[in-house]
């Protein structure tokens, strides 16, 4: 399933950081391979690279521009805002997941609640 691929990065920002930098929010980006929803097994699809582990997580999802630069990086700013706001501690681990269907092309992120 090409159309799912999966990578996981850290956000080094944390909520003490009174003037974080911006490009901490996601570093050390790793592909993690192809994936798809846990329970979508079936015996003509292929075993997953990559499935983000069960639990309670922030989630954004957007469309995927490739000329956005810092649109990754916006997001993840974002989440770490969110759960700022929630007063709720979250994982560093960012999960980054894009899924193609024809023409269309989004970005989902997600970082668990500690």
């Amino acid at each position: 399933m090409t159309s799912e691929t999966m990578s996981k990065a850290v956000c080094k920002v944390t909520p003490r950081d009174m003037e974080p930098v911006f490009e901490d929010y996601l570093t050390g980006e790793d592909w993690c391979g192809y994936g798809f929803i846990p329970g979508d097994e079936s015996p003509d699809l292929p075993v997953p690279d990559a499935v983000i582990p069960a639990g309670t997580y922030l989630f954004m999802q957007d469309d995927w521009k490739e000329d956005e630069k810092d649109l990754l990086l916006k997001a993840s700013e974002a989440l770490s805002l969110e759960g700022i706001w929630r007063e709720q501690p979250l994982e560093e681990t960012v999960y980054i997941r894009k899924i193609s269907e024809g023409s269309r092309t989004v970005f989902q992120l997600f970082r668990r609640f500690i």
